[in-house]
């Protein structure tokens, strides 16, 4: 719950360019929309996940689990190289600029979160 008031709280600080009247609403569908697909990919193995202002990047072994990441509405940032989940009505608005991981980091923040590990039954019996 911490995870999508954080969101929440980000996505209010932020000027998304989406209709004010119904902001609000957009901004709860999102912190539900961004629950569930972390839900989704939080348990994947070998991916390193973290928010930057209203986005998600994730980064470390993706491949393997990128049909997955494309079902939960995760994209592929080539330039990056990382998987990341956003607000549908975000638009970008760096006009052809291309931020790097560290411009974003400095200008929206960051902050990491651990993947969970699921057990096997086999490793829960030991």
């Amino acid at each position: 719950m911490k995870l999508i008031n954080d969101a929440r709280d980000s996505l209010l600080s932020e000027p998304l360019p989406i209709d004010y009247e119904s902001s609000e609403e957009s901004i709860f569908n999102y912190g539900e929309e961004f629950n569930e697909a972390l839900n989704k990919v939080i348990h994947f193995q070998g991916i390193s996940i973290e928010i930057c202002g209203a986005w998600v990047w994730i980064s470390g072994d993706t491949k393997p689990h990128w049909p997955k990441f494309k079902e939960a509405g995760f994209f592929y940032a080539p330039k990056k190289q990382q998987v990341y989940f956003r607000p549908k009505s975000y638009k970008a608005r760096t006009k052809g600029q291309t931020l790097s991981m560290d411009q974003i980091r400095q200008k929206y923040g960051s902050s990491g979160i651990k993947t969970k590990r699921l057990f096997t039954l086999a490793e829960s019996k030991s």
